[in-house]
């Protein structure tokens, strides 16, 4: 019963750490391809970041 479960952990890890280098080889690639596309993506999410810390300041505020 244990084994089955390492067994099932491990094979779980291997796929997280298989799709997290397929997803930093795609971000390079698209990095390489076209760094217009990345810097639009990080624009976003820094305003995205940006709007939700500043909400709770706001809260505090009113």
């Amino acid at each position: 019963m244990a084994v089955n479960k390492m067994k099932k952990s491990i094979t779980l890890m291997m796929m997280m750490i298989l799709v997290l280098k397929n997803f930093v080889v795609a971000v390079r690639w698209i990095a390489e391809k076209d760094v217009a596309i990345l810097n639009a993506l990080t624009d976003v999410w820094t305003r995205n970041a940006v709007v939700v810390l500043r909400a709770p300041l706001r809260a505090q505020n009113d």
